[in-house]
């Protein structure tokens, strides 16, 4: 297992493989280099879509009246994994939407070429607890509320059922 770890992600264990990053580039490096040896890559972190086209180091002092700011975007880190030619066995992506959040993720893992995807409702962010909804292709199973440690383990557990469904189907 390696873990991508933006910044302020919690110590992890210490049989982890952990990679640290403090931005969606290096985090797309690292992703690129760590996938292409998975059988299963999960993409749980929430990347900036627009980075700062001319960053600027240290303060930008008050007194120079307006000024401009250009974004450029960044890359989809799933979308660019899903399309790698050594491509994990399996991509799963999340998707946190506001309302018709099935429908919209369902979308979503489509455009990016991933094989599952767990819709979670941003209601729920910054709670203890989660639920949401795992899709894989046309199945759609709902994940009842509970704890957040609980749902990790639930997503583990349908990760490999689609493993095993995928070998059975070779």
């Amino acid at each position: 297992v390696t873990l991508v770890a933006g910044p302020r992600v919690p110590e992890s264990r210490q049989k982890m493989n952990r990679v640290d990053v403090s931005s969606t580039q290096e985090m797309l490096s690292a992703c690129e280099r760590d996938a292409a040896n998975s059988d299963v890559f999960v993409a749980a972190a929430a990347v900036s879509d627009y980075r700062f086209s001319e960053p600027v180091s240290g303060k930008l002092k008050r007194g120079g009246g307006e000024f401009t700011v250009r974004l450029t975007e960044n890359t989809d880190i799933v979308a660019h994994v899903s399309g790698m030619q050594a491509r994990p066995k399996m991509v799963v992506a999340f998707a946190a939407e506001a309302d018709a959040h099935i429908e919209k993720a369902h979308e979503k893992m489509l455009k990016k070429g991933a094989d599952a995807i767990f819709a979670n409702d941003i209601s729920r962010m910054g709670d203890k607890q989660g639920a949401g909804w795992w899709l894989a292709g046309p199945m759609k199973i709902q994940a009842e509320l509970m704890d957040k440690a609980k749902l990790a383990a639930w997503l583990v557990t349908k990760i490999r059922e689609k493993q095993l469904r995928e070998m059975d189907n070779d």
